[in-house]
């Protein structure tokens, strides 16, 4: 089987981000993380009430939780993402309580708890998504699993925020047609419109 470059290519950009995201210091992660979340708050896309699609933050991922709890606890409606196992989709779910409705799930990462009832991520206004890398052209390096890129079609006339370290910022990032792109990019340092 001939293997792909440019899956290549973006497993490269992943180890080589997630070597300097990890070479942070937990207090530069915790600084840069509420930069980008007043950032965040500037935005006009995040200046209403709708509701937003985002996720739990872990794997040394800029920590929005702070964020989403004040959204939760001014009335927004919050939807983050749950792997239906066996498959690369994503089912959406409102929370209400970021402690009492999330648990471990896939790959160590926090999902809503089965019980929550599915929402829909189009009714969303923006969604923050996850991203090991980002160009200023909106292309998207994931965690690798595909997971965004399968269920865009879900999320298509959404817009996609990736709240990301500066050092996730890259001039160029490999991307195949398939992948979701992003319309912006939030870091601690500025905010960058891709589309």
């Amino acid at each position: 089987m001939k293997s792909c470059p440019v899956a290549a290519a973006k497993q490269r950009a992943r180890t080589r981000v997630r070597a300097q995201r990890a070479a942070m210091s937990a207090a530069a992660r915790a600084q840069a993380s509420a930069a980008i979340c007043q950032r965040l708050l500037q935005l006009p896309e995040l200046a209403n009430n709708e509701p937003v699609a985002a996720f739990a933050p872990g794997h040394q991922e800029v920590d929005i939780g702070p964020l989403l709890a004040r959204w939760i606890s001014g009335g927004r409606s919050v939807l983050l993402p749950r792997v239906v196992r066996g498959t690369r989709k994503m089912s959406w779910h409102k929370i209400l309580d970021l402690q009492a409705d999330l648990d471990t799930g896939y790959a160590g990462i926090l999902e809503p708890i089965p019980n929550i009832a599915e929402s829909n991520p189009a009714s969303a206004a923006c969604i923050l998504i996850p991203s090991v890398a980002v160009d200023e052209r909106g292309n998207r390096i994931g965690s690798g699993g595909g997971f965004y890129d399968t269920n865009s079609p879900r999320i298509e006339r959404v817009f996609v925020i990736a709240p990301v370290f500066s050092c996730q910022l890259l001039a160029a990032c490999p991307a195949q047609e398939h992948d979701l792109r992003i319309d912006a990019i939030v870091t601690e340092k500025r905010t960058c419109r891709c589309r």
